[in-house]
């Protein structure tokens, strides 16, 4: 059985307020283990702000090697990074998995982690840090995951990613770019996509908003759930939420899709919130 914690739901930049403290302000982190294999690994999607908090509380679980699958490298997905305490733990593994687009990938990190933008460098940390470049699939032997990416559309090079374990999957899908019509989804990524347990599915804006923000590279709930539709999941989940939108915007809207009669279930993604795959 898998389980996924949310650490981090919001998309663009942090928003800590009384307005966003129920679903929480920090940017995307997504942190799935398996109860069935080892307690010791970890699988991350996305390190945005969340992942400062999910370093904390994972360590203190016992974890000590960490898989990193980022979608791309813009602010919010990477911004916690280098405040992560396992970075400073010589008893920890991190290995983490990028688009080969971005190759070479520890040249970037190690540019955005070093002074004036940083002020202690990549190499200074005690972790042990691995970078690997891809676009095929991953195994985790240990906790028995197969990672399977694949390309989507944004601004810059993005993968969302399938994770399989036995009969449980999740795919995760931030930053998907859809187009005016909110209808078209290309077959590829419906198959990909095909019967998986939960969807987690960018869904920044509303219809009205994206009129204005098209080409931002994020996605609609009407896309999210035609996705959903397609696909014909179980389980959706909108999330990379607008960091000014508020819990009470939130409420509304997810309390409309709850009424739709839809062949799954609908979820806002809620930091902190644990749930179980299976």
């Amino acid at each position: 059985m898998l389980s996924l914690k949310f650490y981090g739901v919001r998309g663009s930049f942090p928003s800590p307020s009384l307005d966003t403290s129920y679903f929480g302000g920090n940017t995307s982190c997504v942190a799935v283990v398996n109860n069935d294999a080892t307690r010791r690994e970890a699988l991350l999607l996305d390190v945005g702000s969340g992942a400062i908090h999910a370093s904390e509380e994972l360590v203190e679980k016992g974890v000590r090697r960490f898989h990193i699958f980022l979608s791309h490298l813009h602010w919010d997905h990477v911004q916690g990074f280098p405040f992560m305490s396992l970075l400073d733990r010589a008893d920890c593994e991190i290995d983490i998995y990028a688009s080969s687009e971005y190759a070479p990938l520890e040249q970037l990190f190690s540019t955005a982690m070093s002074p004036p933008l940083f002020p202690v460098v990549l190499k200074q940390r005690s972790a042990t840090i691995r970078f690997v470049e891809t676009a095929k699939s991953v195994d985790l032997g240990n906790m028995q995951i197969r990672v399977h990416p694949i390309e989507i559309s944004h601004s810059d090079p993005v993968l969302g990613y399938r994770i399989d374990s036995g009969s449980a999957s999740i795919a995760y899908l931030t930053d998907h770019q859809c187009g005016h019509d909110f209808g078209h989804v290309p077959a590829e990524l419906v198959s990909w996509a095909q019967g998986v347990n939960t969807l987690i599915h960018d869904a920044q804006y509303t219809k009205t908003e994206f009129l204005e923000k098209s080409n931002w590279g994020h996605s609609t709930y009407e896309f999210a759930v035609k996705v959903a539709e397609l696909a014909r999941v179980k389980r959706l989940i909108f999330f990379h939420h607008d960091p000014k939108r508020s819990d009470d915007e939130l409420r509304s809207i997810l309390k409309l899709w709850e009424s739709e009669p839809l062949a799954f279930k609908v979820l806002a993604a809620k930091e902190g919130e644990e749930l179980c795959v299976v």
